[in-house]
């Protein structure tokens, strides 16, 4: 039987569902793992990161990334008159080939107190995470990726950067 009907084929490179019951730290962590290795971006906290390159003296330049975080609109807990939330971060270097070149994650205690005197503007931008990169010129990608405790959002970002 000879046809000559012609199928187009689509496929995405990954599909991660999110956990059933990410309460735990080791299924926020595994959250966190999944979400480096895919393409979705998610804004659900309130948070900019701020990548930079810094050209030395020799073959290498330094990346460094920095997330900036609004407590304003943070989720928290009050615990004794201060607000609460912990934080997992993970940044990660790929090639353009989608290799892995380097990372690391850290997981912060961010507490803070709403009061009259602070500056609304501090609170609206406070640097929470910051890590660096030695890298030689090329074309890499960054994937960011955050994740709060208190309701479990996540915040994930893809940055494509050159270094000449």
């Amino acid at each position: 039987m000879n046809t000559k009907e012609k199928y187009t084929v689509n496929a995405r490179r990954n599909y991660v569902a999110a956990p059933q019951n990410p309460a735990t730290e080791e299924a926020a962590n595994r959250e966190v793992q999944a979400a480096l290795y895919t393409s979705v971006e998610s804004r659900d906290l309130p948070m900019e990161v701020r990548i930079e390159t810094v050209k030395g003296d020799g073959p290498k330049a330094r990346l460094t990334v920095a997330a900036h975080v609004d407590l304003n609109q943070l989720p928290f807990r009050m615990v004794d008159n201060e607000k609460h939330n912990q934080l997992l971060f993970a940044a990660v270097v790929f090639d353009h080939n989608g290799k892995y070149i380097d990372g690391n994650s850290r997981s912060i205690a961010i507490r803070w107190k709403d009061d009259d005197t602070a500056d609304p503007a501090v609170r609206s931008a406070a640097k929470v995470f910051e890590s660096s990169f030695m890298l030689g010129a090329g074309d890499y990608v960054v994937r960011f990726v955050a994740r709060d405790t208190e309701v479990q959002q996540l915040f994930s970002e893809t940055t494509p950067v050159v270094i000449e």
